[in-house]
């Protein structure tokens, strides 16, 4: 709801993975939950565009073709048997 105008109603937890990362050359780990949204209600919007061009829902074939992909995409994609590098 706070970044994009839905309630979730029903999900699942699918994966998860930790990771770990320099910042301010601090050690940081985060922990990453990818779910499925099984149910839902409201209409996609952009409730932070301080924080976000846009949002959208996207096929995965859509999806695969970005020329970047975050690491919690790769994760959800090599999930469902798709590996790729972050950059085509």
């Amino acid at each position: 709801m706070e970044e994009c105008n839905l309630i979730i109603q029903e999900c699942k937890e699918i994966i998860y993975k930790d990771y770990f990362y320099q910042r301010n050359s601090k050690n940081v780990k985060v922990s990453s939950h990818v779910y499925e949204i099984l149910k839902y209600t409201g209409e996609l919007k952009n409730m932070e565009p301080m924080k976000h061009r846009k949002q959208l829902f996207m096929s995965i074939e859509e999806i695969k073709q970005l020329p970047y992909l975050s690491d919690i995409t790769l994760l959800y994609l090599s999930y469902i048997g798709f590996n790729r590098n972050s950059h085509l």
